[in-house]
């Protein structure tokens, strides 16, 4: 067998960091991914099928920590490599944290043209009643209830509740989760 190239460490790599990330191991896997990025160009095919959906993914673990204005500056800098990406999946899982991030920094009118074209590309690509487009239309009922707009929140997630009713069932921890956060919009 041929020795592993570096487009082999770069994957490996990647994919150890998105499991210690998992997992709360933030600094080994901050090194990992930079070790990754060292490997392999901005233009490689291996940037846009592996490192790229994984650094933003990791931008999304870094929201889950808190560690907002970190995933902000992480998509910034990723935004340059993401025009050359064709893959849906990974341009809505960015729009998404792109509005995440905004929002829980205090920028909530910012964060809502993100998760909008989140919506329409994941309702494009993977349909109405995907998995992924669900997810970026509950994001975006939360971020108008953030915002103020609470009345089109509130339509907005019980429109989702009722597929995620029909597609999961009643007790799936998903539609609980989505029933429990719609329940809050009614107070805000």
């Amino acid at each position: 067998r041929d020795a592993p190239t570096s487009i082999d460490r770069a994957y490996a790599l990647t994919i150890l960091a998105a499991l210690l990330f998992q997992h709360d191991e933030v600094d080994v896997a901050e090194r990992l991914y930079a070790e990754s990025r060292r490997e392999v160009a901005d233009d490689d095919p291996i940037d846009r099928e592996v490192l790229l959906p994984s650094e933003v993914a990791k931008a999304g673990y870094l929201i889950g920590l808190c560690r907002h204005r970190e995933a902000l500056e992480l998509l910034t800098r990723l935004c340059p490599r993401m025009e050359l990406s064709d893959d849906p999946a990974t341009h809505t899982d960015y729009s998404k944290a792109m509005g995440a991030a905004l929002c829980s920094l205090g920028r909530g009118e910012e964060s809502l043209p993100f998760v909008e074209d989140a919506v329409e590309l994941a309702r494009i690509s993977f349909g109405p009643q995907s998995h992924a487009t669900l997810d970026a239309t509950f994001l975006l009922a939360q971020l108008l209830a953030c915002v103020g707009r609470v009345e089109e929140a509130k339509a907005m997630g019980t429109d989702v509740l009722v597929a995620l009713t029909r597609l999961l069932g009643p007790d799936h921890h998903v539609t609980r989760r989505t029933r429990d956060y719609i329940r809050y919009f009614r107070t805000v």
